[in-house]
C-alpha cells in the first residue's frame, strides 16, 4: 500500500478511537453533565490537530476546506457524545440497538470524511504540479 494510504487509514483508526471514547463520555454524562463537556471540548481541538497529520510533502490543504472537514468530523463527534448520553434514557427492552445501529453507521461516515479530505489533498497537490510545469 501506499504510505499516504497508510498515514490515511491510522489518522482514521485515531478519529475512531476518538469517536469511541466521546460515546462512552457521554455514558458518562447522564450522571454527572460538567467533567464530560470539558474532554468532549478537548477531543474537538485534538481532532484539528489529528487531520492535520494528513497532509502530502510539499502540499498545503487550503485553510477552508481543512475547517470544513474539522466541522464535519466535530459535529460526528458531537452526535456520537449524544448517542451516548440518551441510552440511559431509552425506555425500551432493546435499548442498545440504537448504539449497535449508529456507532457502525458513524464509524463508516469517520472514513468517508477523511478519504474526502485525503482526496482534496491529494488534488490540490496535482494542481500545483501542473502550474509548476507549466
Amino acid at each position: 500500500m501506499e504510505y499516504m494510504q497508510v498515514r490515511k487509514l491510522i489518522v482514521w483508526l485515531i478519529l475512531t478511537v476518538i469517536l469511541l471514547l466521546a460515546f462512552f463520555l457521554g455514558i458518562l454524562a447522564a450522571s454527572s453533565f460538567t467533567e464530560p463537556i470539558i474532554f468532549i471540548i478537548v477531543l474537538i481541538v485534538a481532532d484539528y490537530f489529528i487531520i492535520g497529520g494528513l497532509k502530502l510533502e510539499g502540499a498545503k490543504p487550503d485553510a477552508f476546506k481543512k475547517i470544513l472537514i474539522w466541522l464535519t468530523l466535530a459535529t460526528n463527534l458531537i452526535f456520537m457524545f449524544l448517542i451516548g448520553i440518551t441510552i440511559p434514557f431509552l425506555e425500551s427492552t432493546s435499548r442498545n440497538d440504537f448504539g449497535v445501529v449508529m456507532i457502525p453507521l458513524l464509524v463508516v461516515l469517520n472514513y468517508i470524511i477523511v478519504d474526502r479530505f485525503h482526496y482534496y489533498i491529494k488534488h490540490s497537490n496535482e494542481r500545483t504540479e501542473n502550474k509548476d510545469e507549466l
